[in-house]
């Protein structure tokens, strides 16, 4: 068993032929010597020598293993100097090289680090017949719900990246994205709930890092695909290669259904006034398909042993339609009906494309010295036309919207990291992120189908905005006793620009914000640890809260965006106390979270017109306390896990929106694998959750479950899955609800609940693990 110690030590070496003397291209294990359990990994560079840093004073074991070499075992005993230098290691070549050492160690499902909790996926036997959302049902402090909407620390707002990088795959469409992502792929998810001053100000809830099977010397590659009994499909492949100093990274994956998705909408609007209306119900059936292709490409090169240059690009697109149709009954007085109808079309697409170069320097003498520099690049179009015919007392139109979007995203940055000693790291940097959107918008009606659509001035525009986010930080991590501390700060300047073309109506803003970040873990023993953290988060408005374009496709229904909107400041408190051994996690959060210009929708009601207006504002405040509680262990065959949040928020407006909505939500989870044997394995996962109250009022709250059964044939290559979803239940109903002084409204959406999905995986090549000095460009804020 290795004891937190104050002290940390340094192992050093150089690996050599025994007969040749030449440096040998070696791996390293570092176990612990009674428990076995991995502590660190690594590789020789090109002149044989290695440095593994940051180790608890203890007892160890270092495997130090070569293809074409027997495996040499040094022992480590505890000392309490800072460094040991182990001088040359000598290997002895077996007596044929054609034969491969392995050195094996299997990982715990959960691994945990000072600021980050990691979800071994390559160690869970279900991950191959899996999709990312499924894997992050089982990652700690992560919950996804019935309809696959992601919570990270109890929050929606946060980053996913993907190998610690911006990716527009993410941004197109993270539900989609993460459902056509095939688990294979994934070889661990970090979680970092508590980001350090390195990283952006904006992701409330934290970062979730997904990181792919690329540390890679050889060749590997898989196809995958799922069909589900909705029609859905999803078909990928990837392909991995790396000769010498030069490795490439692709892949590939398309996503749809072959027919539309059938579902049926009501909306209840009741006045508590009677104008112009008593109650106005709208009720009717849609039918909608998606369909998305992305591919990503990386070549990195490795000048030498300690520089590496990378480029990656990646595309993608996307396209959607839908058609809804619905007929209207509005009561306008006790005795008085009226009829009508709302058919609405929405035909529109997205394309976007990602580039990047980095550029990574490791310090010679200490590999965990690094300075990097990283340009990033994001572009994405898209367009939305939508048709709509309403007949009725109250309204009869014929409305035509084409609305065209551009966005740009250029970021370069540059990173500085510095161990002072085993026990003090500075970390510096900055970063400028440059961004420019672009809205094009025209409204068009007529009252009459015989007649041409006629333009409408005050719903037609071109819409410019800018922003530019200059950043600078520095953050001090140290040891102290049984401490690890961090204390860091980032300053973050924003600067905005607007400006309707058509009416020239300029908007202009500048803010700066001082981001304290401070973090204090406390190791009670090698099982235990707490941590406490203290820091400011920021949400900025994004074009679509930002664009002031109506949409109207029902006039008496009708949303916009707020040009003149600005950043909200969240206070995050957290104290996380992780308890770990062998494979069982368990970790307990208490959150707190205060903001005082909290960006939300409002509604409002004008009972002259009896038009419902949503738009966004800074327009109040929210508190919110949590208790979070996430577990998982591994019995013989069966690894467990739950997710859960309990938690009361208060939201109230001002500015004359007089709203204070508050109460309890939350949700448990659960999630199970069984091998039961060699080739079969059986998973699931369900639970319950209710949710958070918002401005415009509470959610609905179900109880999603799902059931898969998984096989592994040809040497773990094919792997297969049948995954039944909601077995008991066809359909299910989200409501949600909004209320008022003057109205309040019930929407219902009933979609397909019950569907079963196939899925095929095949892997073929063969790889040897090689250490990657890549990390790329992270904007961890959003647009």
């Amino acid at each position: 068993m290795t004891p937190f110690a104050q002290n940390l030590i340094m192992v050093k070496g150089s690996v050599v032929d025994s007969i040749t003397k030449t440096p040998v291209d070696a791996a390293l294990l570092l176990q612990d010597a009674e428990t076995l359990k991995t502590i660190k990994t690594g590789l020789t560079d090109l002149k044989g020598s290695f440095t593994l840093t940051a180790i608890p004073a203890g007892n160890y074991k270092l495997s130090i293993g070569a293809m074409g070499y027997k495996t040499r075992i040094v022992p480590i005993n505890k000392i309490d100097s800072g460094i040991l230098d182990l001088g040359t290691v000598l290997l002895a070549a077996t007596s044929t090289r054609l034969k491969q050492v392995e050195i094996v160690a299997t990982k715990p499902l959960i691994e945990t680090t000072d600021d980050k909790i990691i979800y071994n996926a390559e160690n869970d036997a279900a991950a191959k017949g899996s999709n990312a959302i499924d894997l992050l049902r089982k990652t700690p402090f992560v919950t996804v719900d019935g309809n696959d909407n992601i919570q990270l620390n109890g929050q929606s707002n946060f980053k996913v990246l993907l190998n610690g990088k911006e990716t527009s795959l993410f941004a197109l469409n993270l539900k989609d994205a993460l459902k056509g992502f095939p688990g294979a792929l994934v070889r661990k998810i970090e979680i970092i709930t508590s980001p350090s001053a390195k990283y952006d100000a904006e992701g409330i809830g934290g970062i979730i890092n997904i990181i792919t099977d690329k540390k890679i010397a050889g060749s590997n590659g898989s196809v995958s695909s799922y069909y589900s009994t909705l029609t859905n499909y999803q078909g990928s492949a990837n392909f991995n290669v790396r000769t010498g100093k030069i490795g490439i990274t692709s892949m590939l994956s398309s996503s749809g259904s072959f027919s539309p998705i059938q579902s049926s909408t009501q909306s209840n609007t009741r006045t508590f006034n009677g104008m112009p209306y008593a109650q106005r119900i709208l009720t009717g059936d849609r039918a909608g398909k998606n369909l998305g292709t992305f591919g990503t490409l990386e070549i990195s090169y490795d000048i030498d042993s300690v520089n590496t240059l990378s480029a990656y690009a990646s595309l993608g697109t996307s396209s959607r339609n839908s058609t809804l149709n619905q007929s209207i009954n509005t009561i306008v007085t006790s005795d008085a009906n009226s009829g009508g109808s709302l058919n609405l079309i929405t035909d529109g697409g997205t394309d976007t494309d990602g580039f990047g170069l980095d550029y990574i320097k490791k310090g010679k003498k200490n590999k965990e010295e690094e300075f990097t520099v990283r340009f990033n690049g994001q572009l994405s179009k898209s367009k939305t036309i939508t048709t709509s015919f309403q007949t009725g007392a109250l309204a009869s139109l014929d409305l035509m919207n084409d609305n065209r979007e551009k966005n740009a995203e250029y970021t370069f940055q540059t990173d500085y990291s510095k161990p002072i000693s085993a026990l003090q790291k500075l970390e510096t940097g900055i970063k400028v992120i440059a961004r420019k959107a672009v809205s094009d918008y025209e409204s068009l009606f007529r009252t009459n189908t015989a007649d041409p659509y006629l333009p409408n001035p005050a719903n037609t525009n071109n819409f410019r905005y800018r922003q530019h986010v200059y950043s600078a930080y520095a953050s001090y991590n140290f040891k102290l006793g049984s401490y690890a501390l961090r204390a860091g700060i980032r300053t973050e300047y924003t600067a905005v620009e607007g400006n309707f073309i058509t009416t020239s109506k300029p908007i202009t803003q500048s803010y700066t914000n001082f981001i304290p970040n401070l973090q204090a873990t406390y190791k009670w023993n090698d099982k235990l640890s707490s941590v406490l953290s203290y820091t400011i988060r920021l949400q900025r408005p994004s074009i679509t809260n930002l664009n002031p374009f109506i949409y109207n496709t029902d006039p008496l229904n009708i949303t916009f965006g707020n040009p003149n909107l600005g950043a909200q400041t969240f206070h995050n408190v957290n104290l996380q106390t992780r308890f770990i051994k062998g494979n069982t996690f368990a970790g307990l959060t208490l959150y707190g979270s205060l903001s005082n210009n909290m960006i939300s929708q409002y509604a409002l009601f004008d009972p002259s017109t009896g038009v419902t207006s949503t738009t966004s504002g800074n327009i109040g405040k929210e508190k919110q306390i949590s208790v979070i509680m996430s577990f998982s262990t591994k019995i013989n065959k069966l690894n467990f896990g739950l997710n859960s949040i309990v938690r009361y928020n208060s939201v109230q407006t001002n500015s004359g929106l007089p709203v204070l909505q508050e109460g309890f939500s939350g949700n448990l989870f659960f999630n199970g694998n069984y091998k039961l044997n060699n080739w079969f394995n059986l998973s699931g996962s369900g639970g319950f959750l209710k949710q958070s109250y918002s401005v415009l009022g509470r959610g609905g709250s179900f109880i999603p479950y799902q059931v898969n059964v998984g096989y592994t044939l040809i040497k773990d290559k094919l792997s297969g899955t049948v995954n039944f979803n909601n077995f008991f239940k066809k359909d299910f109903n989200n409501k949600t609800y909004v209320q008022t002084d003057a109205f309040e409204q019930v929407n219902s959406n009933v979609s397909p609940y019950r569907v079963t999905y196939f899925g095929l995986t095949y892997k073929f090549g063969r790889l040897k693990e090689n250490v990657s000095r890549k990390k790329g460009v992270s904007n961890d804020d959003l647009l």
